[in-house]
């Protein structure tokens, strides 16, 4: 089935905080972020010209709306200062990577999830967030068995951050009612704040749906995606369906997860794929393997060259380079839990460095060595060498 998440408030309301705690300006944000994905951010500006204005209208709203917020909303909502996946204490602390795939919750269900969440199963999300963001080599034996406090300390403990970001994660542990109070009202008051812009978001909102449905016409969303991408037609139809969430605050987001039983190999939920506001026909949605026959921008390479200086990252490009690899054989080879392992190579995937294929009840990992050579060739190019 052909499936739209209507607007996520309670998502949109996250991530518009995030975007309020960096040093600048939204329209920066997004300036820096289109340059991955084309070289004529101007023209795309001028396209989305509506769009833009409203993201500005937003951010003037939010700046006077959070005016004396603003050290609880850094503090809670900038990007921890280092780790491989960058992320922030307070989407930490509502563990909105796990609730973020629930279908559209409202803010009171999202609220009454968490504080109903028994600790321990808390603590265990939590250490296993903490693990993604510290570039953690998390045994999976040990990484999702937190039966107390003391255990996710440990945790946090040994993960490789600053000690500043150990203290506030430690911090966020311990404290973990009141600190989820005062979190939560951010969100809140952010969501409400959003509500005040419903219409225009709406009217986005319809944009959004109109442009893709015309271009999946009477495809469904996974064959059109699947139809660009040899990586993607690889792996078996989901009868699950597929999940598209609309996202405005994320607006270069792409991608996909996959959620599978490691025994029987079925799919535990519905593909999920996120797509940004910003992408249309002048910066166009590529799920595409790279053949070498496109044209990159800067940032695009330099991404590329990010996500291989990330020493789990470059162990996965070099244990699958002669073979392909399933995900159970690379966590027991790299000493990383499975959803670690998931992380990652849906980062490489998402970077073209990783391609997946399918076979029973196994997902298969093999290197995009096109992309590889190509990023090769681009800085011997750049660089002369």
């Amino acid at each position: 089935m052909k499936y739209f998440a209507e607007i996520n408030y309670v998502n949109e309301g996250i991530s518009l905080l995030t975007c309020l705690a960096q040093p600048i300006s939204i329209k920066e944000q997004i300036e820096k972020e289109a340059r991955k994905f084309t070289d004529t951010v101007d023209t795309l500006f001028k396209a989305r010209k509506p769009l833009m204005a409203l993201y500005g209208k937003i951010e003037k709203a939010a700046r006077k709306e959070f005016k004396g917020d603003m050290d609880e909303l850094v503090y809670y909502f900038s990007l921890l200062s280092t780790g491989s996946k960058k992320d922030s204490f307070g989407k930490i602390l509502l563990l909105w990577d796990d609730f973020y795939h629930l279908e559209n919750p409202s803010f009171e269900d999202f609220s009454r999830k968490l504080y109903d969440m028994d600790q321990v199963a808390y603590y265990s999300k939590y250490s296993e967030f903490v693990s993604f963001i510290g570039n953690a080599l998390c045994n999976t034996e040990d990484a999702p068995k937190c039966s107390c406090l003391e255990d996710a300390l440990r945790v946090v403990l040994e993960v490789k951050l600053s000690d500043k970001n150990k203290q506030l994660l430690m911090e966020g542990l311990i404290n973990r009612d009141k600190h989820l109070e005062k979190c939560l009202r951010l969100v809140e008051k952010a969501i409400n704040l959003l509500y005040k812009f419903q219409e225009e978001l709406n009217g986005q909102y319809k944009w959004f749906l109109d442009y893709w449905t015309d271009k999946f016409q009477d495809r469904m969303p996974w064959e059109y995606f699947t139809s660009q991408s040899q990586t993607l037609s690889a792996l078996n139809d989901n009868p699950l369906g597929v999940l598209i969430s609309f996202e405005f605050f994320k607006p270069f987001i792409k991608g996909f997860s996959v959620s599978m039983d490691n025994e029987t190999g079925e799919f535990d939920s519905p593909f999920a794929s996120p797509i940004g506001i910003m992408f249309c026909d002048e910066c166009p949605l590529v799920f595409a393997d790279n053949s070498g026959t496109t044209t990159h921008s800067t940032e695009f390479w330099l991404n590329i060259i990010k996500q291989m200086s990330d020493k789990n990252r470059f162990e996965i490009l070099s244990y699958i380079k002669d073979r392909p690899t399933f995900g159970n054989e690379l966590a027991t080879l790299l000493k990383l839990t499975t959803a670690t392992v998931s992380h990652h190579t849906n980062q490489l995937n998402s970077a073209e460095l990783v391609s997946f294929s399918q076979e029973g009840a196994r997902i298969y990992y093999s290197s995009n060595k096109d992309t590889i050579r190509n990023c090769i060739q681009y800085i011997k190019d750049e660089l002369s060498i």
